[in-house]
């Protein structure tokens, strides 16, 4: 059957390596071009490839080869060539084309689709980015494609730590729209500003897919500062920010925090998660009532989710000779039992009941400028994973991915971003729906508290 322009022509599901894939078939007619998206069900990842006008599911499938382990026929290996070579022709025609962006909205209308469809099942796909930028001017080039991926995610949470300015700068001119608009220029019409908070150089904001919007509600901000000062009037230079919101029937928050630096005060840094998590609590979730409850459990037990990101500042206890060794063996292992958070929560003194997934990436600071060189300066800082993002539900998230972006080199910190899959209720919209508009964004220097 024929299929007109730019329309469906088939879609059916493919094992590959062990993973389930959604393959979709499209149509362009008017540029005789049908082109594929494999899509991983479990992490979302894509394969994207042009074929032949004519090319058939088995074409396709040729492409994907299934996850048996036997040696393929004489038959199949001439098939599997016949298919690349029809790709490689397909590929070559659609480039000439492309410039048109053609390709790109059909991509964002398939993985559109695929977000509804996965709302429709119950689970929602959030991605939990934090990166301490150093101050550095941030443009949109390779954030796209290798950090937040639009149309892939329901909602995107960004947290960044000496964003836009410095620390000091901040002082005088707190606000991080500019770095919104980055993000929202990158997300492009699909993504609205759901909230947006800075707290001195620290900033969190929260992007919905459209496909989501009608299901959110209940959206709270708030902030608590740890830096300099005395107890109860302190400056925002460390501190932390929640974004509290109901989706789905389930309650999340999502916190970007910066805490305090330098090898020796562990015990200070668990302090702030206690402080930051414990306030809060109070402000986003005035109807849990149970003072008895403090630090890191009062706000774990408020929420059925909450994510906790950011430049945290846990080092790793060795020395840079050691650490420097164990990077050369590739040897991760040793790094990973000298880190003082992972250290922290088997001892129960912080982020006790969070969850982090395995990190398969080296540690995330501290660079040299521009470079994947670790710190050559006179300090020679130990390389260490200062950067995390953090989980905690009542059995309703999962983290799929967890990855560092090495190609970001602006700051002397990588980017670090997971992917949380959150069960909810597909009939739990809310009432009011979310309103397509531009969130204020709450700038602070200090927290009262």
């Amino acid at each position: 059957m024929t299929a007109a322009a730019g329309t469906l022509v088939d879609q059916f599901a493919h094992t590959q390596q062990g993973q389930d894939l959604l393959v979709t078939v499209v149509d362009d007619k008017v540029h005789a071009q049908r082109f594929v998206v494999a899509r991983e069900v479990s992490t979302g990842r894509e394969r994207r490839f042009g074929v032949a006008p004519g090319a058939t599911a088995d074409d396709v499938r040729s492409l994907l080869p299934s996850h048996a382990t036997t040696i393929p026929s004489e038959e199949d290996v001439a098939s599997r060539a016949r298919a690349r070579k029809l790709v490689t022709v397909a590929v070559s025609r659609w480039g000439r084309v492309s410039r048109a962006g053609a390709f790109d909205r059909w991509r964002r209308t398939i993985r559109a689709d695929l977000l509804e469809e996965e709302l429709r099942n119950g689970r929602i796909r959030a991605r939990c980015v934090t990166w301490n930028q150093q101050a550095k001017e941030i443009t949109a080039d390779g954030l796209e494609s290798q950090l937040l991926v639009p149309d892939r995610f329901h909602l995107i949470h960004v947290g960044c730590q000496e964003c836009e300015r410095s620390i000091l700068n901040s002082v005088a001119n707190p606000s991080k729209r500019e770095w919104t608009a980055t993000l929202q220029s990158c997300l492009g019409p699909a993504y609205s500003v759901v909230a947006s908070h800075a707290l001195q150089a620290t900033h969190g904001v929260v992007f919905a897919h459209v496909s989501i919007q009608g299901y959110i509600s209940n959206v709270a901000t708030s902030a608590v500062a740890t830096g300099l000062g005395v107890e109860g009037a302190k400056m925002g230079n460390k501190g932390g920010i929640g974004i509290a919101l109901k989706i789905g029937g389930l309650d999340v928050c999502f916190v970007a925090a910066h805490l305090c630096a330098h090898q020796h005060k562990v015990k200070e840094r668990n302090a702030e998660f206690h402080s930051i998590s414990s306030g809060l609590a109070k402000v986003l979730a005035p109807g849990f009532l149970d003072d008895s409850i403090e630090g890191g459990d009062r706000l774990r037990q408020a929420f059925d989710a909450v994510v906790w990101s950011g430049d945290l500042n846990y080092r790793v206890d060795l020395s840079r000779e050691d650490a420097d060794n164990a990077l050369a063996a590739n040897d991760l292992h040793l790094l990973k039992a000298r880190d003082q958070l992972d250290n922290a929560r088997r001892q129960g003194d912080a982020f006790a009941g969070f969850v982090e997934a395995e990190r398969a990436f080296p540690p995330t600071y501290k660079f040299d400028k521009r470079s994947d060189v670790y710190d050559t300066s006179e300090k020679r800082r130990v390389p260490s994973w200062t950067d995390r993002v953090l989980v905690a539900s009542k059995e309703c998230a999962a983290i799929l991915e967890y990855e560092s972006v090495a190609d970001l080199r602006w700051s002397d910190h990588r980017p670090v971003a997971a992917t949380v899959a959150l069960a909810v209720d597909p009939a739990a919209r809310s009432p009011a729906g979310f309103a397509r508009k531009a969130a204020p964004e709450k700038s602070e220097v200090c927290a009262l508290m």
